[in-house]
Formats: structure tokens, sequence, C-alpha cells
């Protein structure tokens, strides 16, 4: 099984939904997309401005709260306190889809939670959609795959 933590998104659709599909951002197009086509693999956990790290099945309500290095500070606890939980699993492979503030705000979680080898994305936003879309297709075959 692998891990994917995904960024929330400003745009939200206008009803409360379970997370994967409240958030509407492009990262999260790409992933329902995935998920419909077949990808089993892959259990998905959001990290929210509003809400901290939650899994994809959450019922959330639409908020308008961004990201500040403030919130950051005060999310950090409480989501090392998640991953730390989440790290308690074996991962074949663990992707974070986050802008920098996010993931400065998960660096410091994992220092307090026990870090992990993970992918991080990179690059301007196409070339992050190409790369989340190719780690999501790849499936891991059970041969000699390093677990995590």
């Amino acid at each position: 099984m692998r891990l994917l933590i995904l960024a929330c998104s400003q745009r939200k659709r206008p009803a409360s939904a379970p997370a994967l599909e409240l958030y509407d951002g492009p990262a999260y197009r790409v992933v329902r997309r995935a998920l419909r086509s077949g990808v089993h693999d892959v259990e998905v956990w959001i990290l929210s401005a509003e809400h901290g790290l939650i899994p994809a099945d959450q019922v959330v309500a639409p908020y308008d709260r961004r990201l500040t290095r403030d919130r950051a500070v005060e999310l950090a606890i409480p989501v090392s306190r998640v991953l730390a939980g989440l790290w308690q699993r074996e991962w074949d492979d663990v992707y974070i889809e986050a802008g920098k503030l996010y993931q400065d705000l998960l660096s410091v979680a994992m220092t307090w939670s026990g870090s992990r080898p993970v992918r991080w994305s990179t690059g301007a936003i196409g070339k992050r959609m190409q790369a989340l879309k190719k780690w999501l297709h790849h499936t891991s075959n059970g041969n000699g795959r390093k677990k995590l």
C-alpha cells in the first residue's frame, strides 16, 4: 500500500462532502481520475489549513482559510501526532503533493513524529501534476520493492 498526502486546495465544491470530493484543485482531479481508473493501492490523506491532517473520506464543510506561517505553527503538533500514527504502518512508498508552506509544516511535524523517506513534489504546477499522475499509475509488483 502507498500513502499520498495532498495539501488542501483553495478551490472547493459548494457543499459538505468527503475531503477528496470537496477539494477541487488540479491535484484532486488527477487523483480522483486515477482512483476511478483502477488505482487501488493508494491511501490518501489531506493536509487542510482548517482541519490539519485528515483522511480523504472525512466529511468536511466548505471553508475559506489559507495556510499562514502562524497557522502552520498551530498545526505542527496535531499534524505530528497524526503522522506518528501513520508512520506505524508500513508503506511501499510515500508521496507528498503540496506547496512550500505545506511542505515546511510537514517537515517540522516529521521531525517530531519520526521521519521516514518520502517523495516530495517539486517544480511548476504542470510538472508536479505529471509527476503525481506518474506516481499514481506506478503500481507495486511486490517483487523486492523496498518498504519505506
